[in-house]
């Protein structure tokens, strides 16, 4: 599974929101091939800048339960 990098535009998070992501946020990430999928942030690794999730869809190879590692480059919104 490959996450899109998120482009600039002005409905993305703040880098003060991102800063901010916590445990239990729901956060929308985007696969390569264009599917966009809700994951909950399970932890934060501050040892690499990596956070783990838990996918909340089934889409293309992601399934609902899924464990998901992502960055905040990856992250197209916050809930």
């Amino acid at each position: 599974m490959e996450l899109q990098d998120s482009f600039p535009h002005e409905d993305l998070p703040t880098k003060s929101e991102l800063i901010r992501l916590s445990t239990g946020a729901f956060v929308r990430l985007q696969l390569k091939s264009g599917a966009r999928f809700w994951c909950r942030v399970k932890s934060r690794q501050k040892t690499n800048g990596c956070f783990d999730g838990i996918s909340d869809d089934s889409i293309g190879p992601i399934k609902r339960g899924d464990a998901v590692e992502f960055k905040s480059k990856h992250v197209l919104e916050i809930v």
